[in-house]
């Protein structure tokens, strides 16, 4: 019994946590530059403050040296105060989620990245309620299953652009229920098609599912659209849209990366025939 008990308190005891300053090329100061939400508000209020490294490395976790990072809506919605009653951060507050970096330290569990790696992901929104930093700094603890080796062909910079809108498009496609149909091809109406969900989605409903794309934007994103992979461009400007779309029904997912309900009526109910 009393080596049962001792079993059962070594497996239950917390594990040492490790001090992510405590590496080779640590900033001796103990300090990091980082954007600093001191009260909820506008972008005016955010100030780039020298503040403490983050502390504590949990075993799943690792230390991010962060060289770029991607502004969400989410990030705006969080600095104004948009999620304040059900999710209120710990202020002053360092936000962000998107990142690209390079791993400088990892946690004991941590198997498939190690120091040195390139890297890129997200800082769990969780986790910045709960008083971590987010990564509109130069250090960042991430959990390791928030990350991925960044490819070779990617900056940082274009990387810190994808995990929000890429997992935002992916997610929506998939919940869409697009499948390879024998003999058939699915078609899918992307609206707002130029934006960083919609430009990502694009891309993927294309050369992931093999769809037919029809892109809705505005006439100075055509272009990339098209370049994108769009089958169609549609141009939510012009007039008389249901004359010039009458081809354009029978989808099988029409993906609303704008979510406005004016927008809505101007194609969905237009264009498409929804009522």
């Amino acid at each position: 019994a009393d080596k049962a008990s001792s079993w059962l308190k070594a497996c239950t005891a917390p594990r040492p946590k490790l001090l992510a300053i405590d590496w080779p090329g640590a900033p001796k100061d103990g300090k990091m530059q980082a954007a600093v939400v001191a009260e909820y508000g506008g972008a005016r209020g955010m100030k780039q403050l020298n503040i403490d490294l983050p502390l504590e490395l949990e075993e799943h976790d690792v230390l991010i040296e962060v060289h770029a990072a991607s502004v969400n809506h989410l990030d705006i919605r969080m600095r104004r105060g948009d999620l304040s009653k059900e999710h209120p951060l710990l202020l002053p507050a360092v936000l962000g989620t998107d990142f690209s970096g390079v791993v400088r330290k990892t946690g004991i569990l941590v198997q498939h990245l190690r120091p040195g790696n390139n890297v890129f992901g997200r800082q769990s929104p969780a986790r910045l309620v709960q008083g971590r930093n987010g990564t509109f700094a130069e250090w960042c603890v991430v959990d390791s299953r928030e990350c991925a080796h960044k490819p070779a062909n990617l900056t940082h910079e274009q990387a810190a652009a994808v995990p929000s809108a890429g997992l935002t498009a992916w997610t929506a496609l998939s919940l869409g229920d697009l499948v390879e149909r024998e003999g058939a091809v699915n078609k899918v109406v992307i609206i707002g098609a130029s934006g960083g969900v919609g430009s990502l989605a694009v891309q993927i409903a294309k050369r992931h599912f093999g769809a037919y794309v029809v892109g809705v934007c505005g006439p100075k994103h055509r272009d990339l659209v098209l370049s994108l992979g769009a089958d169609e461009v549609v141009d939510y400007t012009k007039k008389n849209l249901r004359k010039r779309c009458v081809h354009l029904r029978n989808f099988d997912l029409v993906l609303d990366c704008v979510g406005l309900d004016d927008y809505w009526e101007i194609f969905g109910r237009e264009v498409l025939g929804s009522s």
